[in-house]
């Protein structure tokens, strides 16, 4: 397992990336649904 600890440390912060891009876009995504509704 050469070099393992190194990969997760990369995919640690990875996944704290994708969770706050995740957040972003949901976040985006809602405004656009509620806007859409809104202006018919």
């Amino acid at each position: 397992m050469a070099g393992h600890s190194h990969w997760a440390s990369i995919k640690h912060k990875k996944a704290l990336v994708d969770a706050k891009k995740g957040k972003l876009w949901s976040k985006l995504s809602k405004a656009i649904i509620v806007a859409a509704r809104l202006g018919g």
